[in-house]
Parts: structure tokens; C-alpha cells; sequence
């Protein structure tokens, strides 16, 4: 009965040691999969932007204004908050740059906010860089 006692700690251990990579697998691929819906969706505003479609541009941009309302909630959980500050913040730029139709600027904030949205699986990723 003595040897019992070592062998379900070591179940246990086990067990847990699963479930923490399980889930940080999940959440890696949670964090690329969106990233990557966002990523595309920001590439039809910035097409649309230099062809001059402005509403399609605008009508986009709504497309992921929703879709972001649905990703961050999940986000709140596995990242810094100063990360969904900026996305937040990038989105309302864009939205207003799109209203005054300056396509610099409005170019700009597009890869700004790509930026943000592309780092993130890689800053999150679990590999020797992330943790030294």
C-alpha cells in the first residue's frame, strides 16, 4: 500500500502536466486561427482603401469590428490587456480615417493594427524565447 501512494502522485502530476499543455496548445492555435481571420480581413479594407471603395472599405471594417467583439472576450483571458488597449485603439483610428477617405493614413493605421494582430500568436507562442 506504501508504493500506492507515490504512483497516483505521479498520476496526478501527469494528469495536470497534460491538461496545462493542452491548453496552452488550444490557446496557441485559438490565437493563430483568429489572428489569422483578423489579418485577412484588415488585407480587404487596405484593398479597398487604395482602390478607393470606401464603403466596401467601411462595410469591411464593420466585418471586423464584430468579428473582434467575438475574439476578444477569449483574448481577455490569454493576453496582456495593454494588447487589446491598442487593438481597440487602432480599430477607432481606422474607423474614423475611413470617414474622412484619407488613404494614407487610413493605409497607415491599417498596417499598424495588422502589426498588432500579427504578433500575437508569435509573442504568446510557447518556445525558448518567449520564456528567457
Amino acid at each position: 500500500m506504501i508504493n500506492m501512494k507515490p504512483n497516483r502522485i505521479m498520476l496526478v502530476m501527469m494528469i495536470l502536466l497534460v491538461l496545462v499543455v493542452g491548453t496552452a496548445v488550444y490557446g496557441h492555435r485559438y490565437l493563430n486561427k483568429s489572428s489569422q481571420l483578423l489579418q485577412q480581413s484588415i488585407d480587404k479594407v487596405e484593398d479597398n482603401t487604395k482602390a478607393g471603395r470606401w464603403e466596401e472599405a467601411k462595410k469591411e471594417l464593420a466585418s471586423i469590428q464584430e468579428n473582434w467583439s467575438t475574439i476578444q472576450k477569449p483574448w481577455t483571458i490569454l493576453l496582456d490587456h495593454m494588447e487589446i488597449d491598442n487593438i481597440d485603439t487602432s480599430l477607432s483610428r481606422m474607423e474614423k480615417l475611413l470617414e474622412t477617405g484619407n488613404t494614407p493614413l487610413t493605409l497607415a493605421e491599417a498596417a499598424t493594427l495588422r502589426q498588432y494582430v500579427k504578433h500575437i500568436p508569435d509573442k504568446e507562442a510557447f518556445n525558448l524565447k518567449n520564456i528567457f
